[in-house]
């Protein structure tokens, strides 16, 4: 009898092991987007890292300094204040979790931005013109508020 409940635990255990490690492999892998600014317009990258701090990928951007990432799909959104050719400049890009530019958005010389959890869409701090504007998320304005 007691040969029986032990075997009975020891396949509860196994079975509970089993199902906690489906579990984690179903979590989603939470990553790091940062800017990294050298000292030139063409030295500076926004940079996608591993929880562990290793590289995913660096997509080559014009001076920045903020990152705002929405959480729904992995993908990140970001001032662009002007690059190195002086072609892509005043604008917030979103960039695909995967790295590519998923859509350029012109007109807006901003320094902060910050992106809604609950439907991706972009807060954009305008300074220049005291304002704050939420894109939907294609990029659309949808709201502007005096600031």
């Amino acid at each position: 009898m007691k040969r029986r409940l032990a075997t009975i635990a020891l396949a509860a255990i196994a079975s509970l092991i089993l199902l906690l490690i489906i579990w984690l492999a179903w979590l989603p892998i939470s990553y790091i987007w940062v800017v990294d600014r050298g000292e030139a317009l063409d030295q500076t990258y926004l940079v996608k890292l591993c929880p562990n701090g290793a590289q995913v990928f660096r997509v080559q951007f014009g001076q920045s300094g903020a990152v705002g990432v929405d959480p729904r799909d992995g993908s990140a959104w970001a001032p662009e204040l002007n690059d190195a050719a002086g072609v892509n400049f005043d604008q917030v890009v979103h960039v695909g979790a995967d790295g590519r530019i998923l859509q350029r958005v012109g007109g807006m010389r901003a320094l902060v931005l910050a992106v809604d959890p609950r439907d991706g869409s972009p807060w954009v701090a305008l300074p220049n013109e005291a304002r704050i504007v939420k894109l939907d998320p294609a990029g659309a304005p949808r709201l502007s508020v005096p600031g």
